[in-house]
């Protein structure tokens, strides 16, 4: 059964099984004892085909190059890192795609702009607009400040995932960097990469609708701190002593059949979405 397949059936079966513990009109509190299973079932044969150190994305080294080259607002110590970090990317990059194993990689690194440019490029599609968000968040700091700020939120991603979300929307803030991308700094900061654990997890919009849809007291899982923590925790408990970015990765994929359905049930409802 080929990846989008897999995904299709998976999506199917766990919205089926969300609709038939929780009517239509009605409010779940917590996920159905079957919704945990069947994920895990679902990112166990996603991990069959797509091992998660192998999830990739497509990166236009020279698409990033050209567009950061030729933004003449960017102050020239800006575009030289960011430049600097693009052919140093592209060095270590074969065939254009980029995997979250080599993005943990890069943390390695002792220059975190590499890095912080790594997950971004890593985060975004191959035509994105990634490197004007990277170019505006690093014209917004001196290149000094820049780099300690990414090291401030690499340090708190070690420590906890609590300690990740203060750094990044307080502590060591960058403008402009949500959750949706801090947390992947994060998640490649702070995750073991051998385990899947023991560190942040990515929330975007994908994760946030799917694990709401399966497990409503969990809304709002990228906009409030105390219910991110509960997202991860609750991905490491279902995950037992498997990879909870597995986890992550197959609510990624089913993010986008679940807010289609999931729309739909508000458009009856007359709600909004509060992972939306």
């Amino acid at each position: 059964m080929r990846v989008a397949e897999l995904v299709e059936a998976a999506s199917h079966e766990l919205i089926a099984e969300m609709e038939k513990a929780t009517p239509p009109g009605a409010v779940a509190k917590n996920a159905p004892e079957t919704i945990p299973d069947l994920l895990c079932e679902f990112a166990r044969q996603l991990a069959a085909q797509i091992p998660v150190l192998n999830h990739s994305t497509r990166w236009d080294r020279d698409g990033w190059r050209e567009g950061i080259g030729r933004r003449d607002d960017l102050r020239d110590d800006a575009k030289a890192a960011l430049l600097e970090a693009v052919a140093r990317l592209g060095n270590l990059v074969s065939a254009g795609e980029l995997s979250r194993g080599q993005i943990f990689q890069l943390r390695l690194d002792e220059d975190p702009i590499l890095f912080f440019l790594g997950a971004m490029a890593w985060g975004y599609p191959e035509h994105g607009y990634g490197w004007w968000r990277v170019a505006t968040i690093a014209n917004r700091y001196s290149v000094d400040d820049l780099r300690n700020r990414l090291q401030r939120q690499i340090a708190a991603a070690a420590e906890s995932p609590l300690d990740a979300w203060e750094a990044w929307s307080s502590i060591a803030r960058l403008r402009g960097l949500g959750t949706a991308f801090a947390s992947k700094l994060a998640y490649f900061a702070g995750t073991n990469p051998e385990t899947g654990r023991g560190g942040p997890l990515i929330a975007d919009r994908n994760t946030a609708w799917a694990i709401w849809a399966f497990a409503e007291d969990l809304d709002h899982s990228r906009t409030d701190p105390k219910r991110y923590v509960r997202y991860v925790d609750t991905l490491q408990r279902w995950a037992g002593g498997g990879r909870a970015d597995e986890l992550e990765h197959a609510l990624f994929r089913l993010g986008p059949r679940v807010i289609k359905r999931w729309e739909q049930e508000l458009l009856v409802r007359g709600e909004s979405g509060g992972s939306a």
